[in-house]
Parts: C-alpha cells; structure tokens; sequence
C-alpha cells in the first residue's frame, strides 16, 4: 500500500493484486493491459454504510507522452499521458480510484440496509411532497 497513498486514504483496502502485460503497438507506444482486482470497504452513499467490496478493474491503455498525441487516440483507444519517471502503481492506482463504486451495496433497491426515504414507492415519496399541500390551491386566490 506504500506505492498506493491515495487509494489508501479514499477507503479501507485489504488488498490489490495486479495482472498486467507491457508491449509495444504497432507505432512503438507503451501498450498496457490487464486486470487489477482490489478488496476493500467502502462507505456506500446509498445507505450510508461500510459495505466490502472487491473490484475489478479492467486496463487497457497507451502510454504516450503529450497531450496531442493523446488526443489523435481518443476516443478510439485510452491514452495515458506521462514520462519516463511515472510509476506504473500511480497509473493503476488512478484506475482503482475512479473504479471504486458510489454505491457499494449490490442492489440498491434491495440494500438492507437503505434509508425508508429511498425505498418508498413512488406514491408514497409524492405524498410526503412539500410541494404536494400546495396542489390545486395554485391560482385560487
């Protein structure tokens, strides 16, 4: 986790393991693919909860060195703009991060432990509107 400081303060991760492969495309670009996997628990906005997760995160992107080169990739390949000093943990570790779900309960509709508010039908969540004691009295008066 030393090679990974921000994953570590943005959740409680109990592991990563990475399987990648290094080439080179047909144009002489750093070709980088495979799969990261991490364990971790992550506070899940639906319910507010720590819920364990495991992610997996597929990799598959070109390594070049401007931001116009980048560019004549997209949107048809990934393209990842560093140098020669960036570390591979700092690329993979940008993955993970964007990688780590919003909502970490499985089933958001089945989340045991959701909030009333957010599993109320619909007719439920209209009647408790604010806005629902003002209907039909717009415009009498």
């Amino acid at each position: 986790m030393d090679a990974l400081p921000r994953l570590g303060e943005a959740t409680d991760v109990r592991g990563v393991t990475a399987d990648l492969r290094f080439a080179l495309d047909d144009r002489g670009r750093a070709h980088v693919a495979g799969t990261c996997r991490m364990e971790a628990t992550v506070r899940c906005c639906g319910c507010l909860r720590d819920v364990a997760v495991e992610v997996l995160s597929p990799i598959d992107f070109r390594a070049v060195a401007t931001v116009d080169e980048a560019q004549t990739l997209w949107p048809r390949q990934d393209a990842v703009v560093c140098d020669e000093e960036t570390p591979v943990a700092e690329l993979i570790e940008d993955d993970l991060l964007m990688s780590l779900p919003e909502i970490a309960c499985a089933d958001r509709a089945a989340c045991p432990h959701a909030l009333f508010a957010a599993k109320a039908p619909a007719e439920e969540r209209r009647a408790r509107s604010p806005f629902a004691a003002l209907k039909g009295r717009i415009g009498t008066g």
